[in-house]
C-alpha cells in the first residue's frame, strides 16, 4: 500500500539522516515541543 501510495507518509517523517547521526536525533525526537514525529535513519546515508 505504502509503494502503490495508497498511504502518504510525507507528513510522518519529519526528517531523514546517516545512521550515525541517530543519537542526535533521538535526542531531538524526545525533546518536547520539537515537533519531529519520526527520522528515518540511512544506512549508508
Amino acid at each position: 500500500m505504502i509503494a502503490d501510495k495508497k498511504i502518504a507518509l510525507d507528513g510522518f517523517i519529519s526528517a531523514s539522516a546517516p545512521l550515525e547521526d541517530g543519537p542526535a536525533w533521538f535526542e531531538r525526537l524526545i525533546t518536547p515541543g520539537s515537533g519531529l514525529l519520526k527520522v528515518v535513519l540511512l544506512l549508508n546515508g
